[in-house]
C-alpha cells in the first residue's frame, strides 16, 4: 500500500486503482488503512496536493479521492475541474457542509461527496461507483441540494448507495437489513427513496424486477 508517491510495482489488475490526495498526512493514512481492507481497491498514489500528483509518474489512479479545500495549490473547484480533465473520477471525502460550495464542486466535474464520518464499507461503495461513472453524495446535506435543478441521472446518498449495491446481488430486504446492521424498516425506506428518485428521473422502478434491473445496471459487478 502507498504512503506517499506511486507504488512502483502496482501495474497489475487489483480492480479500482485510488489516489489519495490531502495536505494532511494522518487523513491520508487513515483513509489508506480503511481501504487496504478491500481486496478490489488498490491505493496506489497517496500524495499531499494536487501538484504532487500531477508529477509522479507511475500508475494512474481510476478514482482520485480528495478534500474539497485544502491548504496551498490548486484547490476547490478549480482542483477539481483540472483532475477531470486529467481523466480521472473525482469523489469529495470532506466535512464541508456549505451546499453552495458542494453545489460548484459537483459542477466543476466531481462523481460527488461523503462525509467524513463514513466508515470504510460507504467509503468503498463510493469509490466504485464513482469509477462507474455514478453519481453520489453524503446524506449530510441532501436536503439543501434538492432544491437545485435535478440531473440527468439519479443523484444517490452513500447509504442509497450501499442498499442499492446489496440489490444488485440480489438480496432480499431482511438480507441487506442484516449485512448493512439496520432494521428492515429502514431499509424499505431506503428502497421507497431510491424509486422516488428514478420515478423523477422518469423510470419506473417500482416492481421488484424493475428495481434489481436499475441496480445491476449501476453495478455489474455484483451481479
Amino acid at each position: 500500500m502507498a504512503v506517499d508517491g506511486y507504488r512502483a510495482d502496482s501495474w497489475r489488475d487489483r480492480g479500482t486503482r485510488v489516489a489519495l490526495v490531502d495536505n494532511h498526512s494522518f487523513l491520508r493514512v487513515g483513509l489508506a488503512a480503511l481501504l487496504a481492507e478491500f481486496d478490489d481497491l488498490e491505493v496506489v498514489a497517496s500524495v499531499g496536493s494536487v501538484e504532487e500528483l500531477d508529477v509522479h509518474p507511475g500508475v494512474p489512479p481510476d478514482v482520485v479521492v480528495t478534500e474539497l479545500n485544502f491548504a496551498g495549490g490548486i484547490t476547490g473547484p478549480k482542483a477539481v475541474r483540472y483532475l477531470c480533465q486529467q481523466g480521472y473520477r473525482v469523489l469529495l471525502v470532506t466535512a464541508e457542509t456549505d451546499a453552495e460550495r458542494l453545489r460548484l464542486g459537483l459542477e466543476a466535474g466531481a462523481s460527488g461527496y461523503l462525509g467524513k464520518s463514513g466508515d470504510g464499507s460507504l467509503l468503498r461503495s463510493c469509490i466504485k461507483a464513482a469509477a462507474a461513472g455514478d453519481r453520489l453524495r453524503s446524506d449530510l446535506v441532501v436536503k439543501r441540494l434538492s432544491a437545485r435543478a435535478p440531473s440527468a441521472s439519479p443523484m444517490l446518498s452513500a447509504a442509497l448507495v450501499e442498499t442499492v449495491r446489496l440489490v444488485a446481488r440480489g438480496m432480499d430486504n431482511a438480507a441487506i437489513a442484516r449485512s448493512r446492521g439496520v432494521s428492515v424498516g429502514t431499509v424499505k425506506k431506503q428502497i421507497q427513496e431510491v424509486r422516488r428518485l428514478y420515478q423523477r428521473q422518469g423510470l419506473d422502478v417500482s416492481s421488484r424486477i424493475a428495481l434489481l434491473d436499475a441496480a445491476r445496471g449501476l453495478f455489474p459487478d455484483e451481479v
